[in-house]
């Protein structure tokens, strides 16, 4: 039971504690361009930990995602 408690605290509490932290320490704009890389991120990890394959559209649909957030951020950036 402590080890489950364990590592649910390590694998979605505390990510989201330093997500918080860095929320408040970083200018919107660079938070949302990581923001934004999650997703990549995510897939990569799977890709070279666990083994996992992605089909083509999905990583499309990834950089779709991940452009179409990247461009949002530098658009309100560009308007200050």
């Amino acid at each position: 039971l402590a080890l489950g408690f364990a590592i649910a605290v390590l694998s979605s509490a505390f990510p989201f504690f330093l997500q918080m932290l860095a929320l408040r320490q970083l200018p919107q704009r660079v938070y949302g361009l990581l923001a934004s890389a999650v997703p990549a991120t995510g897939a990569l990890m799977g890709f070279l930990v666990l083994g996992e394959a992605l089909e083509v559209r999905q990583w499309l649909g990834i950089l779709l995602v991940v452009c179409a957030s990247a461009g949002s951020t530098l658009a309100i950036a560009r308007q200050r």
